[in-house]
């Protein structure tokens, strides 16, 4: 921010945005035609029967655009002549489209994860750590959409546990593009690469580099002066509390306070204000009042019971259930959500205790003018928190389980670059293509041969 005034957030997506995605497109298209484009030079000056091969190159640059025209086709054929229904192409249906690693010309049709690496099985057994109010974080890999997901975090969907059904099983609640906030299968949602689960904590945690203080949320039964007087004893350090002012979306440049509204209250507190109306009118427990309290106490440092939270964040599930799915990333825009801003919102008014914000995140870097910016909250961002503790997580390195300090590690070196699978699809195109000049030269020379 080069100004003082508060500018009114307009999403992460935006026009100068889609221009710099269709210039990484253009670019990476054709780049990728440049073998295909040589082939066809050579193939015209030095050889014979030139029309009849010219096809050959094309084929191999069109392949893995042909591989998703075969499979909307599919979706037209399933779709209306099996259960004869009017066919909707949409722009989603290509996130079922996955890319084989080891050869990324070829593309499959996998809605259902069968190749996914996160068993069924583990998924079971998962079920008896789960409680509710847990955040499950899970991964996609190698498919059209995780592209570009996975440049800037590595899980690339969030849900909430909401509680258990009559059978034991877990109710994930999550925001999709679909059917925006919405219940999942809870097997159907767990078919995916990696998956972390999170746990509302009450142990004591970072809150600036350098400064440790004791949590707001304790359990039943331990004050906070009992965890003072512990920190001081064990510790002999001072216990600072939380910042009265709370940093939310921006910062001024320069002098680092938050912004506030014309009534001079901090932006989160003015939303969860404002949102009270609202949520009054569809919902009997007095959920907006409860926020309020809840985030008041919290910012002067008044202990609180773990469950109280846990219960004011479930009740939110009912307030945004149904809501649609939020396209263009705005945070400030609570009648449209994505999967992280649904999440985010549940838990806003413990923001006093999590601190996880708005951030500047990063795609296509490797492109110079190219690259896209945009301020988002990206899932990892649950786990750098230090209000969460990491109770299960299926990424492994070396064959060992990572913990939370591992896997906040872990997690910037294994984010993808979009430049490996372009070199990697230039490279399969310019290998192809050259099978291709020298099976074409060796027809020639055999035709020549027997005309000879």
């Amino acid at each position: 921010m080069e100004t003082t005034t508060v500018k009114e957030h307009d999403g992460a997506i935006n026009p100068h945005t889609n221009k710099k995605l269709l210039g990484v497109f253009a670019f990476y298209a054709a780049s990728v035609f440049i073998p295909a484009a040589i082939t066809l030079v050579i193939m015209k000056r030095r050889g014979r029967n030139f029309k009849k091969w010219k096809w050959v190159p094309m084929v191999i640059y069109f392949f893995p655009y042909l591989m998703i025209a075969f499979y909307y086709v599919y979706v037209i054929f399933k779709d209306y002549l099996l259960n004869l229904k009017i066919p909707r192409l949409e722009a989603g249906e290509l996130t079922n489209m996955r890319y084989d690693k080891k050869f990324p010309l070829f593309l499959y049709y996998d809605p259902f994860g069968r190749r996914h690496k996160f068993s069924v099985r583990k998924a079971a057994h998962l079920i008896h750590y789960l409680k509710k109010g847990d955040i499950i974080l899970r991964r996609h890999e190698n498919y059209l959409d995780s592209l570009l997901l996975t440049q800037a975090s590595y899980f690339t969907h969030a849900g909430i546990c909401s509680g258990f059904n009559s059978r034991g099983l877990p109710i994930i609640v999550h925001a999709i593009g679909k059917t925006g906030v919405d219940h999942a299968n809870y097997y159907d949602f767990m078919r995916c690469d990696d998956v972390a689960i999170l746990r509302l904590g009450a142990e004591i945690i970072k809150n600036d580099p350098g400064e440790t203080k004791p949590s707001m949320l304790t359990v039943k039964g331990v004050g906070m002066q009992q965890v003072k007087e512990e920190l001081m004893a064990n510790k002999g350090t001072s216990v600072k509390g939380v910042p009265s002012s709370l940093k939310l979306f921006e910062q001024v440049k320069g002098n680092g306070k938050q912004k506030a509204t014309e009534s001079g209250k901090p932006l989160l507190e003015k939303m969860i204000e404002d949102e009270v109306p609202l949520i009054e009118k569809t919902t009997s427990p007095r959920i907006g009042e409860r926020q309020i309290k809840l985030f008041k106490n919290l910012q002067c440092k008044t202990c609180y019971d773990i469950s109280d939270c846990i219960d004011v964040v479930t009740d939110m599930f009912k307030i945004y259930y149904k809501r649609p799915y939020d396209y263009l990333f705005n945070f400030r825009d609570v009648n449209t959500l994505s999967c992280v801003e649904f999440i985010w919102y549940c838990y806003k008014c413990l923001y006093p205790w999590h601190n996880v914000m708005e951030n500047k995140a990063h795609w296509f870097k490797e492109y110079g003018p190219l690259k896209v910016e945009a301020d988002v909250v990206l899932p990892d961002a649950f786990i750098n928190s230090g209000a969460f503790d990491l109770v299960y997580t299926s990424v492994t390195q070396h064959g060992k389980t990572l913990d939370k300090e591992e896997l906040k590690e872990y997690i910037p070196i294994h984010l993808t670059r979009f430049s490996k699978f372009h070199k990697d699809n230039f490279l399969w195109q310019t290998g192809l293509c050259s099978i291709a000049l020298m099976v074409y030269f060796a027809i020639n020379r055999s035709n020549r041969s027997k005309e000879e």
